[in-house]
């Protein structure tokens, strides 16, 4: 579904899936709140691929993203850290 893109955040998880030919970004969150979505941008625009809500259970940011044998992985986290 597209969309106008994803709002201003930090502690997101972004990586390039080369098979797609994507920027892939997930998550992140603002002093109020935490995301659970995770966009794509073809160069072009963004698109939302999914939105999993703002209460994720663990409430985590700073994921890191890779691809690994043609497929995007998320992993990690840690506790949010507000930026001063």
């Amino acid at each position: 579904m597209a969309d106008t893109g994803p709002s201003g955040r930090f502690g997101h998880a972004v990586t390039f899936d080369s098979k797609m030919k994507r920027v892939v970004l997930f998550g992140g969150g603002t002093r109020a709140q935490q995301f659970g979505d995770t966009w794509s941008w073809d160069g072009t625009e963004w698109t939302q691929e999914q939105d999993t809500g703002t209460s994720r259970p663990n409430q985590l940011t700073r994921w890191r993203m890779t691809l690994l044998r043609d497929r995007v992985v998320l992993f990690g986290g840690s506790e949010p850290r507000f930026p001063e």
